[in-house]
């Protein structure tokens, strides 16, 4: 019979599904905002936008992981997810700050107006 710290060792061991549907979640975030970004919302270049949200989404994780995988210890499947996870994560905040960015550079521009004009 397996006590309580074996069966907690072999859970760690399987692939947490957290991760799972985090990675798929942040994915389909940066694939919606580099869509946007990329001018798919406004009338820009649609293969542009589509390009940009798949870049964002799977290609730069999916890079990050394959070179990650040199290493032996790195090979299994919980650290590939674990790996995407993260990159997607980053990608996600990345894009969080660029979304500020332009947001603060409206305003200012805004507020530019607004005092240039007198309202």
């Amino acid at each position: 019979m397996k006590t309580e710290a074996e069966i907690e060792a072999q859970a760690d061991k399987s692939v947490p599904g957290k991760y799972k549907v985090g990675s798929l979640l942040l994915a389909l975030f940066n694939a919606v905002s580099g869509f946007v970004f990329a001018g798919g919302l406004a009338g820009g270049n649609i293969s542009t936008a589509l390009g940009s949200a798949v870049g964002g989404a799977f290609f730069w994780p999916f890079l990050i992981v394959l070179l990650l995988n040199i290493s032996p210890r790195l090979r299994s499947e919980r650290s590939r997810y674990k790996i995407f996870f993260w990159v997607s994560f980053v990608l996600c905040l990345l894009n969080l700050f660029r979304f500020f960015a332009v947001f603060v550079a409206v305003a200012a521009e805004a507020q530019r107006q607004a005092g240039l004009t007198g309202i």
